[in-house]
């Protein structure tokens, strides 16, 4: 069941960043979660948030190759995506590695890792 529940993050965050619905990702990211870009910037939760609300960061489509449990708390998800972020638009093979920790009774990101792949 944990494996369903940790994959499920990772499709409601992708579901969440198409829509630009920041409600949504800010109830899936504990209060100091970390985004961390394939440029090696750290990106507070607080940060990425407005970052999306302003449009700075525009995802326009996330084509997903794999994804799957990495341990007890983590995923692992390849991914195509498509997006306009500071001004840049393209489209990356990005890998996130996610690590996500229990509130209550629901799993939320803690951090966020991005990178390429080939």
């Amino acid at each position: 069941m944990v494996a369903v529940e940790i994959v499920d993050v990772y499709t409601r965050l992708c579901e969440a960043m198409l829509s630009a619905d920041v409600k949504v990702l800010d109830s899936l990211m504990a209060d100091g979660a970390v985004l961390t870009h394939m440029t090696g910037y750290e990106q507070s939760k607080a940060e990425w948030l407005e970052h999306i609300q302003s449009g700075k960061m525009v995802y326009h489509g996330i084509d997903t190759q794999a994804v799957e449990q990495e341990g007890e708390d983590s995923f692992i998800a390849r991914s195509y995506t498509e997006a306009t972020i500071w001004g840049a638009h393209g489209t990356w093979p990005l890998q996130l590695s996610g690590r996500c920790e229990r509130v209550g009774d629901t799993w939320v990101l803690a951090n966020i890792v991005a990178s390429t792949w080939q």
